[in-house]
């Protein structure tokens, strides 16, 4: 009976003990969802919560979504604030070493920031060091944009061979249909205008505009450095090469072919001027492909964030904004295959310098590419931090 007994006793301890136990990793989803005007909580911060009153809990909303991960003992917590339009007052929230500001109804506050910071430079404060930073960006991206004119204008493009029989390069000599003023009015002084009228009439704010517009020369100046380095240690001969040269029959004859069976050529037999046959003989990659992508594409990608192509109720004008600056490169690449300065692939390659750099220079300036954060600009917290 006494074995009974102590076995019974025995079982109803596991039992309770069995009731009383907790895994020692623990993962419970915690979060928090306040419905307050006006809030805003500074990060890094430990929040705890406290229940409310039954009777004024229809004034506050309150719905406990963060995860927290302990481990033996209490570890990090992570808080998520969302707000809301109703009142919290009577909610019973507490926190420890956090300050929630009534007074934090600022601008984008419903965005997320970036959290990168510039390096300080000796005992300027972060004003006076954001504003140094941003003028030492606008003078590398001239002297960039100036080097790239130097090589193209200045640097000798490196000869190559040809034939006199060559189908390729016997084309006729056509005038531009777009110019070189004309890209240069049509890839960055009209998007400098787009972007200008884009953050006057909806953004606002000087960083916003000194990013995008920042972004859209970089763009362009990374872009005709790469294309005049590519021009004059690649090169190559344009389909209406032996038009601009015309080679005299007596430069022909006194010349001394090369190769085997004394078939190539090379440029002394020319009666062209040296610039014309230097342009002539730069034809990877195409100039005016490259540069119309890295400033319209560029453009396409600041009015899609800007505009929110596919978040706007499907308005179709908005799509149809962007998708202009997007035909507007690819016809500018395709004039220089009908006025035969180039060919199809010199075209190509142009596109692709054009995109890749105006897609690292929007992601060097903004948060995203097409993520919902992708009309915020990179530096943005600095306006929030002094």
């Amino acid at each position: 009976m006494e074995d009974k007994m102590t076995g019974t006793k025995q079982q109803q301890q596991n039992i309770s003990k069995e009731n009383n136990y907790q895994e020692p990793n623990l993962t419970k989803s915690i979060g928090i969802d306040i419905s307050m005007n006006g809030l805003n909580t500074q990060n890094n911060s430990n929040c705890s919560s406290s229940s409310s009153n039954s009777s004024n809990s229809k004034d506050s909303e309150i719905y406990i979504e963060s995860k927290v991960q302990s481990e033996n003992s209490n570890n990090s917590k992570g808080f998520s604030i969302n707000i809301n339009p109703e009142s919290a007052s009577n909610s019973g929230i507490s926190s420890s070493n956090s300050n929630i500001s009534n007074n934090a109804h600022r601008k984008y506050d419903h965005m997320i920031i970036s959290h990168k910071r510039i390096p300080f430079i000796g005992n300027l404060s972060r004003k006076e060091n954001r504003a140094l930073f941003y003028i030492l960006d606008w003078v590398f991206c001239i002297v960039l944009g100036f080097i790239g004119a130097l090589i193209f204008y200045y640097v000798p493009v490196r000869g190559r061979l040809f034939t006199l029989d060559d189908k390729d390069i016997s084309y006729p000599f056509l005038e531009e249909i777009v110019p070189f003023p004309h890209l240069i009015v049509y890839a960055a002084i009209i998007p400098v205008i787009i972007v200008s009228g884009v953050n006057l009439l909806f953004t606002r704010n000087l960083t916003d505009f000194h990013h995008g517009l920042m972004g859209l020369l970089q763009s362009i100046a990374v872009t005709l450095l790469l294309v005049a380095s590519f021009k004059s240690f690649i090169g190559g001969l344009r389909p209406n090469f032996l038009s601009v040269c015309n080679p005299s029959q007596e430069l022909i004859e006194k010349a001394q072919p090369q190769g085997f069976g004394g078939i190539y050529y090379n440029s002394d037999i020319c009666t062209a001027s040296k610039w014309e046959i230097n342009d002539a003989l730069s034809a990877y990659p195409s100039g005016h492909a490259a540069i119309a992508a890295a400033g319209l594409f560029y453009l396409a990608l600041y009015l899609y964030a800007k505009l929110k192509v596919f978040y706007n109720r499907g308005h179709l004008i908005v799509y149809a904004i962007v998708l202009m600056c997007v035909i507007g490169f690819l016809l500018i690449g395709i004039t220089r295959i009908a006025d035969y300065r180039h060919t199809f692939g010199n075209v190509v390659c142009g596109w692709i310098i054009g995109i890749f750099i105006s897609i690292s220079m929007y992601k060097l300036n903004y948060m995203s590419l097409i993520g919902n954060d992708n009309h915020i600009p990179i530096a943005f917290s600095y306006e929030h931090d002094d």
